[in-house]
């Protein structure tokens, strides 16, 4: 589970069509790629890129279930020459060992465009790596970027209030004193040179 979670998130593969059914002759460590052959779709015959943290895992996976084994990246155990056709009760049963709550695993490719759309990725490059024709499918992925980009902005808020408390309230001048320029210099809040750490 481990390996598929890492392939999943780092290319935004499909688990099933693309991952699962993917052959180590489609994997191309020398070039840093993988060559998706088998797809849900015409456009998802493609070449991915694969990112160092990716190929890295795959060169271990590779010395532990490689083509002296099987064919095939995530081998049947029981019957070798065979890929796993479905991974629904080990991730159902890592999640639970890891303690975090049940979610679909092919929200995964989700998480794979949310990031690249977050690192400032163009969107249609994005939609390009997910093998879409256009960019109208990234509204579904983008949701989670707007709901982290809100709950970066409630800390702001939450961060501007408290340091307006500690600085206290500025009495208002009189009228004449605004007018002979002896406004009291207003006060702000002392900020800390050091990085906001939530």
């Amino acid at each position: 589970i481990k390996m598929l979670t890492v392939l999943l998130t780092e290319t935004g593969l499909r688990v099933g069509k693309e991952a699962l059914a993917l052959k180590w002759e489609d994997v191309d460590l020398l070039n840093d790629q993988i060559h998706v052959r088998r797809s849900k779709t015409a456009a998802g015959i493609r070449t991915v890129p694969l990112s160092e943290f990716c190929k890295s895992e795959l060169g271990v996976w590779q010395g532990i279930a490689g083509p002296g084994f099987s064919e095939y990246v995530f081998p049947n155990y029981d019957m070798p020459t065979t890929h796993l056709g479905s991974v629904k009760k080990a991730w159902k049963t890592s999640l639970k060992a890891a303690g975090i709550p049940y979610f679909p695993i092919y929200n995964l490719r989700a998480t794979f465009a949310s990031r690249l759309s977050a690192s400032g990725t163009q969107d249609l490059l994005v939609a390009q790596l997910l093998d879409h024709a256009g960019t109208s499918i990234l509204h579904v992925y983008a949701k989670a970027i707007d709901e982290s980009r809100r709950e970066a902005m409630k800390k702001f808020e939450v961060y501007r209030q408290s340091h307006q408390k500690d600085a206290g309230s500025v009495a208002p001048a009189s009228h004449e004193s605004r007018l002979h320029g002896k406004h009291p210099a207003p006060t702000f809040p002392v900020v800390s040179k050091k990085p906001f750490v939530n």
